[in-house]
Formats: structure tokens, sequence, C-alpha cells
């Protein structure tokens, strides 16, 4: 997998309050997306990231992204969310933007595994 370097420089900022937040989106995908094959490529398109004070005391955050995935001539859309809440702002963030990385990692592993025919666990998006 291929990262463009649209993802590998994602940042979000995110202010609550007087605090403000820098999260690495970048580094997190880098993490899980190691490999450079030329084969896969994995771009941005768009990236949003919320949060909110709630009645109840707590913090509730949400963060989405967009992203293409280009595998052997074919494209392929990538969409997830993820959500969080917490009583501190930074971490119901950092739980979304966790959230939102799973999902996408989850669904670009579905899309190579049917490319290549598998099925079942084991499959790396690497």
């Amino acid at each position: 997998m291929t990262l463009s370097n649209e993802i590998l420089w994602l940042r979000e900022k995110e202010r609550a309050f007087v605090k403000k937040s820098t999260f690495r989106i970048g580094q997190a995908f880098e993490k899980l997306f190691r490999g450079r094959d030329g084969v896969s490529f994995l771009s941005a398109v768009s990236s949003d990231l919320e949060t909110h004070w709630t009645a109840s005391t707590r913090w509730t955050s949400s963060y989405s992204v967009s992203l293409v995935l280009q595998h052997e001539g074919s494209v392929h859309p990538v969409s997830a969310t993820g959500s969080g809440t917490s009583s501190n702002p930074e971490r119901a963030a950092r739980r979304a933007i966790e959230g939102c990385i799973v999902e996408v990692y989850a669904q670009v592993e579905a899309i190579l595994r049917k490319e290549a025919g598998l099925s079942g666990r084991g499959f790396a998006a690497e």
C-alpha cells in the first residue's frame, strides 16, 4: 500500500475552550499501511473533526474521512466515521479518530481481499 503525501501529512486541529490540540492522522495511517508496493495507492479526499460539549457534562467528538483506494486500475471510495466521548475533549477527539482509522483499515482490507479473491482473516493491507 502506497500512501499519498496528503495522507502522510494529514493533521487535524481541534480547539476546545482555550486548548488547541493537533492530531497527526498521517502517522497513524503510516503505522497501519507500512508497505510502498506501487500496486495499491490510498489518497485523501476530505476529512472533518468536530468536538462539542454536551449537556451531560461530556465532550463528544466525531471524525470522518473520505479516501480513494486505487488498486491495479480499479478505483474504490473509502468513507469512514468514528465517534468518541470523554470528560476530556482531547480524549474524545482521539477516540473518534482511532475509531475512524480502524474502520478505514477494515474497509481497505475487505476491498483488497475481494480483489485478490480471498476470504477469511489474516490478509494484511500492506
